[in-house]
This record gives structure tokens, C-alpha cells and sequence, in this order.
């Protein structure tokens, strides 16, 4: 990637106000790396995204957490745990107990903060759970989540937000965050059994991703349960059917 030598791009520090930065100054060979591997080691393509994120990293970051604080504290995005293979993992909740403002950008900033907030090892990956129905109750019995599914009534969870959030977040994360994704868990567990509803659900969610490689790690499941195949139980947040219990937020967000 010897071609963006030269090449600098606008960056806001916090002294000296904007300033010129060089491309290839902002990033480690770990990261050029994962650029390359996320555009299918064409060259030219990586560089072209090398810029642009470069570019809207100094407009997007740092995230001012005055703009969601609400999503930062609702309980629909976090992070707690590691799957089998070593990796974060992070949830995003379709239904929580937390208020849903309907600000996709709020939203995207508080995942973003919570990303560049924590300290990632060279290729170190996330794998990202997406519960559609409503968190499993702590108090549930049982050995398997099949029995253990909580309804509407009796739990104080609404459906909270539209899968144009999805459509909205992973774009971005997927475009600026390459090769950062191990797998991503849909579960359907609680949610809409309309088996249109699921084919729908399938088809946007593999729409937002380009190439076979990144849609292979995909999976979607039935049931919570299922979820155990790839994250131990005692590293599983209980609301997911497993034993840990959900902590507060990791960062200092005051």
C-alpha cells in the first residue's frame, strides 16, 4: 500500500484544531492487513477505503457521549463475555427494557463508543448476538431454552426497534470496522413465528454483506439454547439462557 505514501487527511485535535494527518500514520500493519482481507486483497480497493475511513473517523470520532447517553444506559447494546474461540461478544437487543428513541444515529454513536473504547489486540475479533425476541427471564428453570421462553405479558419488554437499525449499523461497521466480525447470531427464539417474517429477517441481514466469506459467518437460530454450540453457558448473560450475570457498563460514560 506503498501508494497512499503522501496522501494526508483532515483530522480535529483537540490543541491545535484541524490539522493534515497521514493516512498511513493512523494505521498498524494489523490494520492494513485486515483492510486488504476485507477487499479481497485487491489492492486499489483497500487504499480507497483506507481514505475514507480515515477520513470518516475524524468526523465521526471521538464520539460525544452527550448525544447517547440514553443508548449508552438502555440496555440494548453491550459487550460482556467470550465466545469458544476467544472472541468479544457483543449483544444487540430487539427487545429491552430500556427507551428506544428511534435515533439511528444515537444508536450507531453509542456502538461505536463502545468499540473504540475498548483496548483490541492485532486481529483480535468480536462475535455479535442478535436476539429478535424477548430477554429470558432469571428466574427460568429448565435445560433447555425451549421451555424457557418468556411472552410479552409476562415480561415488561416491547418491541423496540425496526430492523432498519440493522440495516443502518452494520453497513457502517462492516465498511469502517473490516474483518473485525467472527459471527454473527440471529436468534428467533420469542420473536414474530411468522415464517415470512424469518425469511425477511434472512434476506436483509445476508443482503448487508457483500461476499460469501463474510456471509458464511452467519448463523441463525432457533433457540437460545443453540447458542451454546459456539459461547460457554458460564459465559453466556443470562437474559441470552446462560448463567453470567449482566454487569454495568465497563466505561466511564459521566
Amino acid at each position: 500500500l506503498q501508494c497512499l505514501n503522501g496522501i494526508e487527511v483532515p483530522a480535529i485535535r483537540e490543541k491545535d484544531g484541524v490539522c493534515f494527518v497521514s493516512v498511513l500514520g493512523l494505521w498498524t500493519r494489523s490494520d492494513l492487513r485486515r483492510f486488504l482481507i476485507g477487499s479481497d486483497c485487491q489492492v486499489k480497493v483497500a487504499a480507497v477505503r483506507l481514505v475514507q475511513t480515515s477520513a470518516w473517523r475524524a468526523q465521526a470520532l471521538p464520539v460525544d457521549t452527550r448525544i447517547c447517553r440514553v443508548e449508552l444506559r438502555n440496555g440494548q447494546f453491550y459487550h460482556q463475555g467470550k465466545d469458544k474461540d476467544g472472541c468479544r461478544v457483543f449483544y444487540c437487543w430487539h427487545k429491552y427494557p430500556g427507551k428506544w428513541r428511534r435515533d439511528y444515529a444515537s444508536s450507531l454513536a453509542a456502538i461505536l463508543y463502545q468499540l473504540e473504547a475498548l483496548s483490541w489486540k492485532d486481529g483480535e475479533k468480536l462475535t455479535l448476538v442478535i436476539p429478535l425476541g424477548n430477554p429470558l427471564s432469571p428466574n427460568a428453570t429448565g435445560n433447555s431454552s425451549k421451555n424457557l421462553r418468556v411472552t410479552s405479558h409476562r415480561r415488561p419488554f416491547v418491541e423496540q426497534f425496526d430492523i432498519g437499525l440493522i440495516r443502518y449499523v452494520l453497513p457502517v461497521v462492516g465498511q469502517h470496522y473490516p474483518e473485525i466480525l467472527h459471527r454473527c447470531l440471529v436468534v428467533f427464539e420469542g420473536a414474530n413465528e411468522n415464517l415470512l417474517t424469518h425469511m425477511h429477517v434472512r434476506k436483509v441481514v445476508n443482503g448487508l454483506f457483500r461476499s460469501q466469506t463474510a456471509r458464511s459467518r452467519i448463523h441463525f437460530l432457533s433457540y437460545f439454547s443453540d447458542l451454546q454450540e459456539y459461547i460457554e453457558k458460564k459465559e453466556l448473560v443470562i437474559p441470552a439462557g446462560g448463567t453470567a450475570a449482566v454487569v454495568g457498563p465497563s466505561v466511564d460514560l459521566l
